[in-house]
């Protein structure tokens, strides 16, 4: 019960912070520029999409690359 929660937390937390990243850069470029940069969100998800390369590319296959 104790491990959930905590892996529930962790969870939470990590999910938060994948949105609030792209978030605060946004309002950062904003903030100075002035002017809305949406090129953040692609870098993102370029990010984002490099990061499931990387880790669907590991010896060990996890369910989540099973789609491929």
């Amino acid at each position: 019960m104790i491990t959930e929660l905590a892996q529930l937390l962790i969870n939470g937390i990590l999910a938060g912070a994948l949105l609030a990243v792209p978030a605060i850069g946004f309002t950062a470029i904003y903030a100075v520029l002035r002017f809305p940069n949406f090129a953040v969100a692609s870098h993102a998800t370029i990010g984002a999409y490099a990061g499931y390369i990387a880790r669907c590319s590991r010896r060990s296959w996890s369910r989540a690359c099973s789609a491929w």
